[in-house]
């Protein structure tokens, strides 16, 4: 029965990909301008709040009550303007959410979210820095903070990615899940690997967040390790995290070979960025968890 499911499922896959005729260069968007403008527009004031400590419970209430909302026709690179003749979508800010952020193909929406679990902490904690670090370690109070920091372009820069692709090639995302809806089958998303981060259109968007760090930190970024790109980017480390506990340390090291390849070829890696990240980043008393 495994077997013939596995050949349902490659059949499948193989008709996905014949009707889409995927183009298979690689290229990063350049996106830059795009990336500041919605970072301007949702996050740059809360994250200079939570800087000053400003953000307590009675701030969440009135964020709360605002909409952030832009739509991809004020975007600003010529990618982005392809995407939006092709494909109009709505972006919006959702802050204090348990949910994650995402690229919708169907509701034709992006949402970019701050998560609460993270922020609450630090509001639970009144901003004590110390008496975090000693109840969750060094490396998740780093984690902890770079959730409310500039890196959060990062995440808007995967999602753009997401979109901008999906749309300039053949809207090959939106006929996946047309599969996945017509054969009631979610597992389609991870096109026979063993979790949707290890695709190439989620390490494509994970190169372009790579991107959006290597502009962030400048000259710094030969000095840094692979250690240290798994803390600026916190999305990369949840999807580490998230591969090491479900799938072990072998499924991990395939992924990070795959989007190091990535790195390399497009030039993103960093003098130091040699061998895997550290395992040890990942067993720490987790603050928050995919």
């Amino acid at each position: 029965m495994e077997r013939y499911n596995r050949k349902f499922t490659d059949d499948i896959l193989c008709e996905y990909i014949e009707d889409i005729s995927l183009s298979l260069y690689e290229n990063t968007f350049d996106i830059d301008k795009d990336v500041d403008y919605i970072y301007d527009k949702f996050f740059k004031k809360i994250v200079e709040d939570f800087k000053n400590k400003k953000v307590d419970n009675n701030y969440i209430k009135y964020v709360d009550s605002k909409t952030y909302e832009i739509d991809s026709s004020e975007l600003k690179t010529e990618d982005a303007k392809k995407a939006n003749a092709i494909n109009p979508i709505k972006i919006y800010g959702k802050f204090f959410t348990s949910d994650s952020s995402y690229y919708d193909v169907k509701k034709q929406i992006i949402v970019l979210a701050f998560k609460k679990p993270n922020i609450q902490i630090l509001i639970d904690y009144n901003y004590d820095y110390e008496k975090i670090k000693n109840d969750y370690g060094k490396n998740q109070f780093e984690y902890l903070m770079k959730q409310v920091s500039e890196g959060v372009k990062s995440t808007i820069a995967h999602e753009l990615s997401h979109w901008i692709n999906d749309s300039l090639h053949n809207r090959f995302a939106n006929k996946l899940a047309d599969l996945v809806k017509k054969y009631n089958n979610p597992e389609l998303w991870n096109l026979g690997e063993k979790d949707v981060n290890l695709t190439y259109f989620e390490i494509d968007a994970q190169i372009h967040g790579i991107k959006s760090i290597k502009k962030l930190k400048g000259h710094l970024w030969d000095s840094m390790k692979m250690d240290d790109l798994f803390m600026e980017y916190p999305s990369l480390r949840s999807i580490g995290n998230r591969v090491y506990h479900l799938y072990g340390k072998d499924v991990l090291e395939i992924w990070e070979k795959n989007f190091l390849k990535r790195m390399h070829r497009e030039g993103l890696l960093g003098k130091n960025m040699k061998g895997f990240v550290n395992l040890n980043i990942f067993k720490e008393n987790e603050i928050y968890r995919i």
